[in-house]
């Protein structure tokens, strides 16, 4: 993923869970109340190469009255590549 940005994922989230997942695609629990966000970090170039996890409860809808800080999140333009095999 390219620019700072973050995306959901459709893995459940638990702050353990990276301790006993396994090495290669790991899925998240099976359940669970937040969902696992990704992306990276913006900034100077350092940074840009960090990789980052985070959880939070999914926001519903995006709209010019949406209280984006009480939710942590916030709209961000970002782009992803994808190739296929």
């Amino acid at each position: 993923m390219g620019l700072s940005g973050s995306e959901w994922t459709n893995d459940w989230y638990a702050a353990d869970y990276y301790s006993h997942s396994p090495v290669n695609d790991p899925q998240g629990p099976a359940q669970g109340t937040k969902k696992v966000l990704r992306g990276n970090v913006g900034g100077d170039r350092q940074y840009a190469l960090t990789m980052f996890r985070q959880s939070d409860l999914p926001v519903p809808k995006i709209s010019k009255d949406d209280d984006y800080e009480k939710y942590g999140v916030g709209p961000q333009y970002v782009f992803r590549c994808v190739v296929n095999k």
